[in-house]
């Protein structure tokens, strides 16, 4: 008992009090706090798995895509070709009826009224796709003529 009068001996019964108070409110309040800091971790623990799991979907997702882009590289240089391809076609005929077409106006030494528009239209098509190949020189000189309606249609 010495002892600890040595050591406690200036301490009162009040300061002893207010320090057991102290400690049992540090001790409450440690208490409480544990489970919010506990939910917190485990809270934060899930988000990293989520995340994980998401950053594992992306890279799944982002692989099918590339293996898909691969694929289809292919699929669509081949489909470019064969659109060129009927593009170049479509420029020949369309060449050809135009010529034709001339001719037959010229011939005529007029264009009838009722196939006016759709020369033109053929025409604008014919530059759409690429097509020149001298022809709107002919073309222009064709629509230089009169414009009439058909005999035959009066």
């Amino acid at each position: 008992m010495a002892q600890f009068l040595e050591l406690f001996g200036s301490l009162t019964i009040s300061t002893m009090i207010t320090w057991i108070i102290a400690i049992s409110f540090i001790t409450g309040i440690v208490w409480k706090t544990i489970p919010k800091v506990t939910e917190w971790y485990d809270k934060r623990k899930a988000d990293k798995e989520v995340l994980a799991n998401y950053r594992k979907d992306v890279e799944k997702i982002y692989e099918t895509i590339k293996e898909s882009n691969n694929a289809t590289n292919g699929s669509f240089a081949e489909i470019k070709d064969s659109v060129n391809n009927i593009c170049q076609a479509q420029i020949e005929s369309l060449n050809d009826r135009i010529r034709q077409k001339c001719r037959y106006y010229i011939s005529l030494g007029y264009i009838p009224e009722d196939e006016v528009e759709d020369f033109e239209r053929m025409m604008k098509t014919y530059e759409k796709i690429g097509g020149n190949h001298g022809l709107q020189k002919k073309y222009s000189k064709t629509m230089e003529l009169k414009v009439k309606i058909k005999e035959d249609e009066k």
